[in-house]
């Protein structure tokens, strides 16, 4: 009963902040739902999208309006491009986060599944005549895992949905506990619904290895009655894997920030104590040519200030994307960096929903790699210094292009589609990267230059996180490397805007 066709009435609340992403957001929904914008004070809703300005402004009312609407799910979404700041505690008031840039099927789909649930709720707590024959509906076609036990821990119905998330056969488990199914977390699940009684929501996460991939939920287990039946047990599998695992992936980003902010600090003290300490030699002898190492100490911290500056910018989420063509991206982004001798073939006919601007920096970077390590007054020590990533002039390697060494010494850049376009390829014929220097190239303040700042691939690395993308380097066949960035699959007109 997720379809718009069947769906009964609801209202939907936006409380967002951002006023673009509010006009988008109730372009997207207001021809399903009625919604309604402003605070959450007087707002009758049956679902909530809140951004992160507004949702620390709102807390208060917020975790009231769910705890007084207990046991009748209230949904609130989040829209955040990095949860990361949420305590524990506010997953007692958020259902779910919806990443930006929102995908209008995606979004859909979450906010169709917490409103049926929301629906389920409500029609346990009414009671009404009708609640059998809806809830069963609901029950079998709702994509949420669902089992249904008796109040000893029986197993009496058990939906699709579960069935498949747990390679169930139909039938197989009725009549039988939870623990049958044989995952540790099967049987502190049965324990959660045996305990469900009277009006109270039983709430639990576990952590299952079903058919061998990662799977984490969220239990909503309570005690229903329908009428004319005996009491049952009724537990919502709600999939929230992608919620813990942007937690653990924001929680070392974190740490990789902490990292830089002590790097960083470092850095700028040489530069500041030796501009210190010429200004005070020139004081006392007056030698102007002390400036000249003042100014190159000064320099030398702007371009670390530059990068810190960049690095944060280029970590935002894409919230509106461009549509943009690969090709002309490239050649503009080489119209902007020194490329010598250096030749770029650009042999892609893709279109990608990407920040422009980013996406110029992002060939910038690897573009000045490839030109600055692969030239000839680089190659004499490109092997044992393959790969400096944190200065203007970090380089990329390449892949497809002949070697430098046949055209005398000078690179050739080669950008192209990956296979069956699932994202595109930076190339080049330098002297590639070494396998052990792979694992650290984008962190930040990773380098080799004595004069690098450790933050151009981080930059890129941040660039292609903040798309949704990843990016791996591997060896070329010309005996560079090459760098993949593979797409998250998401299409421009699937996106809120279209």
């Amino acid at each position: 009963m997720t379809g718009d066709s069947s769906r009964e009435d609801a209202t939907v609340h936006l409380a967002v902040a951002h006023d673009r992403n509010r006009r988008l957001l109730e372009r997207a929904l207001s021809e399903t739902y009625d919604v309604t914008t402003g605070g959450v004070e007087n707002t009758a809703f049956d679902a909530c999208i809140v951004d992160k300005r507004a949702f620390e402004r709102s807390w208060d009312t917020l975790r009231e309006r769910v705890r007084t609407a207990d046991p009748v799910f209230l949904p609130v979404l989040l829209l955040t491009p990095d949860g990361d700041r949420l305590g524990a505690d506010a997953w007692d008031v958020v259902a779910d986060v919806i990443e930006t840039p929102v995908r209008r099927h995606a979004l859909r789909h979450r906010l169709g599944t917490l409103l049926d649930y929301r629906r389920l709720t409500r029609r346990l707590d009414h009671r009404r005549a009708r609640e059998a024959e809806r809830f069963r509906a609901l029950f079998e076609s709702a994509p949420d895992p669902i089992v249904l036990t008796t109040p000893g821990g029986e197993t009496t119905a058990a939906n699709e949905a579960f069935r498949d998330a747990f390679d169930v056969p139909e039938g197989s488990l009725i009549g039988r506990p939870l623990s049958a199914l044989g995952y540790d977390a099967a049987a502190r699940a049965e324990a959660v619904l045996r305990r469900a009684e009277g009006d109270t929501v039983e709430r639990e996460r576990f952590e299952w290895a079903a058919r061998g991939d990662r799977l984490v939920t969220e239990l909503h287990a309570g005690a229903v009655s329908p009428v004319g039946a005996t009491e049952e047990r009724v537990g919502v599998f709600h999939d929230v894997t992608d919620v813990v695992e942007r937690e653990e992936l924001l929680a070392k980003q974190n740490e990789r920030l902490e990292t830089f902010a002590g790097m960083l600090a470092h850095d700028l003290r040489n530069p500041l104590t030796l501009a210190i300490g010429y200004l005070d030699a020139a004081r006392e002898d007056g030698d102007a040519e002390h400036f000249d190492t003042v100014e190159t100490a000064l320099c030398r911290i702007e371009e670390l200030l530059d990068e810190a500056v960049t690095l944060a910018h280029h970590g935002e989420t894409v919230i509106d994307p461009d549509t943009c063509d690969l090709s002309t991206v490239a050649e503009t982004a080489w119209t902007h960096v020194d490329t010598d001798d250096a030749t770029l073939s650009a042999d892609t006919g893709l279109t990608v929903d990407a920040d422009e601007s980013r996406l110029t920096e992002l060939f910038e970077n690897l573009f000045r790699n490839a030109v600055e390590h692969g030239s000839p007054s680089s190659h004499s020590q490109a092997r044992e210094n393959a790969v400096e990533h944190g200065s203007p002039s970090s380089r990329a390697r390449g892949d497809d292009v002949d070697d430098a060494g046949a055209r005398g010494g000078s690179v050739a850049v080669r950008v192209g589609d990956l296979a069956n376009g699932e994202g595109f390829f930076v190339a080049d014929d330098g002297p590639g990267v070494p396998a052990a220097d792979r694992e650290d190239l984008f962190e930040i303040g990773y380098t080799t230059a004595d004069d690098g700042t450790g933050f151009g691939l981080a930059i890129v690395r941040q660039i292609v996180d903040a798309h949704g993308w990843t990016v791996t380097v591997t060896d070329s066949e010309s005996g560079g490397a090459r760098f993949e960035f593979r797409f998250s699959g998401v299409a421009a007109e699937n996106e809120t805007e279209d």
